[in-house]
This record gives C-alpha cells, structure tokens and sequence, in this order.
C-alpha cells in the first residue's frame, strides 16, 4: 500500500486560470472551485448515507461523492484508493482460505478491512 507522501505525488495539482490583474481573480475562482467540490461531494455522500435505509444506491452514491471530494483533497483520494484495494483484499483472503468461510476467517477479515480503511495495514511483528 502507497503512503500518503507517494499518493501526494501521484496526483497532480489541479491547473487554475492565470490572474490577469493582482491575483486575486485566480485565488477568488480557486476557492469557488473547492467550495463547490466540498459542497457537492459532502451532499453527495449525505444521500447515500440516507439511501443505505432507504430504496437507493446508497454505497455507489457515497463512492461517487467520494469521488467527487478526491477531485481536490488529497485525504479523499488517499481513502478512496484504499477502498479500490478492499475487493483485491477480499479475494486473496478467500483464496487463501481454500474458500472455506469460518468465523474466524470472517473475523480476519472483517479485521483486515478495518485496519485498510483506517491506514493500520502493517502487518504484527511475530512474538
């Protein structure tokens, strides 16, 4: 799993107009920018947090606004490539199990994703 530091690098900065006067056209329209992205991507996930109990898509419409946040915070495109990694994850600990689904290979995993999502993925040092 990428760092932090490595997922900065990976994604480039958004380009923004050139000022024509003193810059305060440029930082104006960056802030309305990222404004617009907060306010669109946290009103997106809040749908899909009401979708889960209701009729909806509500875990593809938080992934959207998920995506939407990762346009311009990196916190939310280092969460988000987490996320893509949970499938790929979820496999390898099926595969590796032979396919058998016990408890404690539910709670394995259950533990595994926990500590993806949270950014614990290092493995224990054996005792």
């Amino acid at each position: 799993m990428n760092t932090p530091e490595e997922i900065r690098k990976e994604i480039e900065p958004i380009p923004t107009p050139v000022a024509t006067d003193d810059g305060r056209e440029q930082s104006l329209r960056r802030w309305l920018r990222r404004a617009g992205i907060a306010i669109t991507g946290t009103l997106t996930i809040m749908g899909g947090v009401l979708m889960l109990p209701l009729p909806g898509p509500g875990f593809p419409l938080m992934l959207a606004g998920l995506g939407i946040l990762a346009l311009e915070f990196a916190w939310a495109a280092l969460l988000l490539k987490r996320l893509r990694a949970l499938p790929k994850e979820a496999s390898r600990i099926v595969d590796e199990n032979g396919g058998r689904r016990t408890r404690r290979n539910i709670g394995v995993g259950i533990g595994k994703l926990w500590r993806t999502v949270t950014g614990r993925n290092e493995s224990r040092k054996p005792r």
